[in-house]
């Protein structure tokens, strides 16, 4: 199998009033089909969900060290701030990418990591790579050890609450169903079931959007969403521009995007209300993940609703408050 460039960690978070981007991703295959086996005694665990603007922190400890991670279902895998962490390998080979899509070859730091602790959950002997992530905590004045990426936690059913600023990692029996009766999808009977996909190292989810088929990811690192510059007339139409910023990624090479808000815009037959949004193309990014993008969601649109997401049933259940 092909080494695959993801574009993204990536660009959403920062343009909006740093003109910034996350990190350009360097994602391997092995390591997003990889998943680390979670280990801790509990059937539920609720954990807090601290802010950095949009970003959602949960506090996390590698190898005896302790502090905030990016919950980010946008990247595959653990990655680590390389301003704190020791590169303890080389993979020599990924391909980097940036805003053009694919680029020249770069050699990526990695790292195992002995043990990471969630509160009570915790793995052994985690691959995670290295990538600055300064501009980040300037940005936000916080200091951030990396992220928590998507395949950490494809053994639970996540219930993310982002107003009530809470996270709970449910564990599954056999079929795929929630062991503690606590789980919001064993209480309620009112949620609306979206199916989804996440073989491709993000969230994929395919609906219908102001009843034209699209094809979302779900990035919970991001602080706006995206919507690409080649979607409808008709989702286009929800737009309002507000300005034009130029988004900076990580090889220096710049690209001016469109940002605005989605104004009660209808996804999967469920009305959504203002969501900050900017507008591209996302076509280098298709690329990267090998499936056709038309948008990403982000932190304006987890908000707007309790998001539990199940891996082994492949749904995403959304609750109103």
């Amino acid at each position: 199998m092909k080494y695959l460039s993801i574009y993204c960690l990536l660009l959403m978070a920062h343009c909006a009033l740093a003109e910034e981007a996350k990190p350009a991703g360097y994602y391997t295959f092995r390591q997003i089909v990889a998943t680390p086996k979670p280990q801790g005694d509990f059937t539920s665990l609720k954990l807090p969900v601290f802010r950095a603007g949009q970003l959602l922190l949960i506090e996390a400890d590698v190898d005896g060290q302790k502090g905030f991670f990016i919950f980010d279902t946008g990247a595959p895998y653990l990655i680590l701030n390389e301003t704190y962490f020791r590169q303890t390998g080389l993979n020599k080979d990924r391909i980097a990418g940036d805003l053009q899509g694919q680029n020249e070859e770069d050699y990526i730091a990695t790292r195992m990591v002995h043990r990471l602790q969630i509160n009570d959950l915790y793995f052994e002997n985690v691959d995670a790579d290295i990538v600055s992530l300064g501009h980040i905590e300037n940005k936000r004045g916080i200091k951030i050890l990396g992220l928590l990426g998507l395949n950490l936690f494809t053994s639970f059913e996540l219930e993310l609450d982002v107003v009530q600023r809470q996270l709970y990692l449910h564990k599954l029996n056999g079929r795929g169903s929630c062991i503690s009766d606590s789980a919001l999808t064993r209480r309620r009977t009112d949620g609306v079931a979206w199916d989804m996909d996440w073989s491709s190292g993000i969230i994929k989810l395919i609906t219908a959007c102001e009843n034209h088929k699209m094809c979302f990811g779900i990035d919970s690192g991001a602080e706006l969403n995206i919507l690409n510059s080649e979607a409808h007339d008709d989702v286009l139409d929800k737009f309002v521009i507000s300005r034009t910023v130029n988004v900076v990624g990580t090889h220096g090479e710049t690209d001016e995007v469109i940002k605005g808000t989605m104004e009660y815009v209808n996804i999967g037959g469920e009305s959504f209300e203002s969501m900050n949004t900017i507008v591209m193309n996302l076509e280098p990014m298709s690329e990267s993940y090998g499936i056709n993008l038309d948008g990403m969601l982000g932190y304006e649109f987890l908000k707007q609703r309790i998001v539990c997401i199940n891996f082994t049933k492949n749904t995403i259940t959304l609750y109103k408050r």
